[in-house]
């Protein structure tokens, strides 16, 4: 089942990282404070400057299934926006790249996830909270998860 369109956040909802201060702000925030930067951010296409974030979750699932989703992430001198979220479909299990499952497939088959290269797509596995994904982001924009591999501290990050 291919997934829906891309989902925006609440405008109250922090999706935008300013490394300098160390701080998640609203994009009007960013807006009006940074604009030069949060335009830069607002115009990135799938390049070298963006990763995506997949994560499976039971809590958004239909009928008990885990929905799996994903979060594209716009990256700008140590700053990060979050773009949005999609829903790529419910699964009776999460993806699983040793047993090849449906919602693994899924993954391999969705365009707007395959627009980025290997060491771009990181799955977490199970999260049930945003804070788990800016966690991801945070630990990227510091170096403790790279293209090349991450930290004992993000072990649970999964390359595919």
């Amino acid at each position: 089942m291919k997934g829906n369109s891309m989902i925006m956040f609440p405008n109250e909802f922090c999706d935008s990282y300013i490394h300098n201060i160390d701080d998640w702000w609203t994009s009007k925030e960013y807006a009006d404070k940074l604009y030069s930067n949060f335009m830069k951010l607002q115009l990135k296409e799938p390049k070298e400057d963006m990763i995506r974030i997949v994560f499976s979750s039971k809590k958004l699932g239909k009928g008990g299934n885990y929905a799996v989703m994903f979060v594209p992430v716009a990256l700008h001198e140590g700053d990060a926006h979050i773009k949005g979220i999609k829903h790529l479909g419910d699964f009776t299990r999460p993806p699983s790249k040793s047993l090849f499952n449906e919602a693994y497939i899924e993954l391999y088959s969705d365009d707007d996830v395959n627009e980025f290269n290997f060491g771009k797509r990181l799955n977490i596995g199970v999260s049930e909270n945003m804070a788990d994904i800016k966690e991801v982001i945070e630990g990227w924009l510091m170096g403790y998860i790279g293209e090349e591999g991450a930290t004992p501290d993000f072990r649970y990050v999964d390359y595919f």
